[in-house]
């Protein structure tokens, strides 16, 4: 998650002798901007990361928006009734990765989503 850190020191061997151990790497996940990608399918989601509320849009009318974890256990599933639009309330779920996937008359498009 952002500002989550991750630290990464190596001990790399050579023949017989003593290990060398390498300087200490740290990895600092960025905040991100908030700003959504539009993909080929036209489907957008913002702001990602979101913290209680993620708007979904799309150029073609949704049918029924889902969210997963990402071991694929549903999450919560939300009717769109063929809007191009929808807003979803995500209060008292759990901070982290899922899946949103949304369907609409073509089939099924998804994106991963960081919850804070």
């Amino acid at each position: 998650l952002p500002g989550d850190s991750l630290v990464n020191i190596a001990n790399i061997y050579f023949d017989f002798n003593a290990p060398v151990i390498t300087e200490p790497c740290v990895l600092v996940a960025s905040i991100g901007t908030g700003l959504g990608t539009t993909g080929r399918d036209g489907l957008a989601v913002f702001p990602n990361p979101a913290a209680d509320e993620l708007t979904v849009t799309m150029e073609r009318p949704m049918q029924q928006v889902d969210l997963r974890h990402v071991d694929g256990r549903l999450v919560r599933s939300w009717s769109a009734n063929g809007s191009t639009r929808s807003t979803l309330d995500l209060t008292g779920l759990a901070r982290g990765v899922y899946l949103l996937t949304v369907h609409d008359g073509t089939g099924m498009h998804g994106v991963r989503v960081v919850k804070q």
